[in-house]
């Protein structure tokens, strides 16, 4: 799709700061690039969509239940997948 982004590390602690320095991601203000957090890694990401956008609906409430968009994007293969979510709240579900 074309996306970027860059982080930058918020430290609360100064645990915080010791395990970015023992895993070398110094100086504290430092902004990271996609290919420095990443370098040659494969990637999967995924979202759902909570309100409008204009890559993903937002969840639908309906009878009994709702409906989600969502969309996972995987770097190994270079596909991209919307997958349409049926959930109902009418029974508990079982993960087991």
């Amino acid at each position: 799709m074309g996306g970027d982004f860059q982080c930058q590390f918020h430290i609360q602690s100064d645990d915080d700061l010791k395990a970015l320095d023992a895993a070398g991601y110094g100086p504290r203000d430092r902004v990271f690039t996609i290919r420095e957090l990443l370098g040659t890694s494969h990637v999967m990401f995924a979202a759902t969509g909570v309100t409008d956008s204009e890559v993903l609906k937002g969840v639908r409430f309906g009878h009994g239940g709702a409906l989600t968009h969502s969309i996972v994007l995987r770097s190994r293969s270079g596909t991209i997948r919307f997958i349409e979510t049926s959930h109902t709240f009418d029974r508990m579900p079982d993960y087991s």
